[in-house]
């Protein structure tokens, strides 16, 4: 094996143009990374005029529930324990449970405010979840609404309030966040699953903050109801199994209508007794949602995509030219340094603001993996188009 101390100009070159790349790949991942931050330390900067005193907003906190009374039980209580003057809590269970009803009653005998109802088993050819949602809203006594779900837990006991202060503003729409449980998912590919799943957080986030909404989640949703009934509810979707989160903002959130809030205490904590089934279904959902939603944050994720997949195209360019040439080498280092240790520590920091699971070495690797993940998702969701439409019955 011979090695050469002389450097090819391309080299040089292509070292230029993957230093170029780096820097607006660390820029554009840096500014997303100080949206949040500035959103999470200072929630007003965003949102004018908001005073966290005022709190004389009712607030009707609507539960999703399914059938496992036992998450309900764990998670209700919580949410019932909120430190602000005026809420109801309506649980809406997909069907009639028994079990959820006597544990309800009980419940209800220490909690005037909370109430419960249930979706007709033999309804048919129409989403449950909207049904469902539809039943709790149109019970609701109060303007704002708050949608969770049943695994959903509270860090705080300042939830609601720190929700309902950007109504007191004018705010039609405030997204929320939620976290996955890092506990509830320690199997194979939680790693993976949690990239992701922060990527697409990311992503919808940012251009929230930049009121640009386009999307939000049900684990942590807050609209008003008399703009949920202008809309005649989910009546555009309702031929779809899925939607009341991101189609539904998509179509009642714009410019100035939508706040966000980040801050500690409005963070919503979501568990799954199954993570990886539970992390690839909602991935699949939100894949063919987000083919019906027109947002410039997809061509922009596009493109920052493709500059990632070009740089590691560069740099592989330069490890083949002079793989056997040590000057080519210490070139090859230190342009794989310019671009993976700014992204990794941007990552970190970001998944510490968004308390969502830090990784490492692992994301320039998931980086590149990830618009192939997108694409099996994409395939799968044509394979499958009927599977979200209600005239196709859901698999249990």
């Amino acid at each position: 094996m011979h090695i050469f101390l002389d450097i090819s100009p391309i080299i040089f070159i292509l070292a230029g143009i993957s230093f170029f790349f780096s820097i607006i790949f660390i820029i554009w991942e840096y500014l997303d990374f100080r949206s949040l931050k500035k959103a999470v330390s200072n929630p007003h900067s965003y949102s004018p005029d908001i005073s966290p005193k005022e709190e004389s907003c009712g607030v009707s906190i609507v539960v999703y529930a399914g059938s496992n009374t036992a998450v309900l039980a764990r998670n209700l209580p919580k949410i019932l324990d909120q430190d602000y003057p005026l809420y109801e809590v309506i649980v809406v269970n997909d069907g009639k449970s028994e079990s959820t009803s006597d544990f309800i009653e009980r419940l209800s005998l220490q909690h005037k405010n909370l109430h419960y109802s249930f979706t007709p088993d033999d309804a048919r050819n129409l989403s449950r979840k909207k049904l469902a949602l539809m039943l709790g809203i149109k019970a609701a006594q109060y303007d704002i609404i708050l949608t969770t779900n049943s695994n959903c837990t509270p860090q705080s006991r300042h939830w609601v309030s720190s929700i309902a202060r950007h109504f007191s503003s004018g705010a039609d729409v405030v997204i929320g966040h939620s976290r996955l449980s890092e506990n509830s998912d320690t199997g194979r590919g939680c790693r993976l699953r949690s990239f992701i799943y922060m990527k697409n957080t990311i992503k919808y986030l940012v251009q929230a903050i930049q009121r640009k909404p386009y999307r939000g989640t049900s684990d942590n949703l807050a609209y008003r109801k008399s703009l949920f009934l202008s809309h005649k509810g989910f009546s555009q979707s309702m031929h779809l199994h899925y939607g009341d989160d991101d189609l539904f903002v998509n179509e009642i959130a714009i410019h100035g209508n939508t706040h966000v809030e980040l801050s500690p205490e409005s963070i919503i904590t979501v568990s799954h007794d199954n993570p990886a089934k539970a992390l690839q279904t909602l991935k699949l959902h939100r894949t063919f949602s987000e083919s019906k939603i027109r947002s410039s944050a997809f061509f922009l994720e596009n493109l920052k995509t493709a500059i990632y997949i070009l740089n590691i195209m560069l740099i592989a360019g330069i490890a083949l030219l002079g793989f056997n040439n040590p000057i080519t080498i210490a070139v090859l280092v230190l342009t794989a340094a310019i671009m993976f240790i700014p992204q990794i520590i941007t990552y970190r920091k970001t998944a510490e603001t968004l308390q969502l699971r830090k990784l490492l070495f692992s994301i320039p690797i998931f980086t590149l993996l990830t618009p192939a993940v997108e694409w099996h998702y994409k395939i799968k969701c044509r394979r499958h188009k009927s599977y979200f439409y209600t005239w196709q019955p859901l698999k249990s």
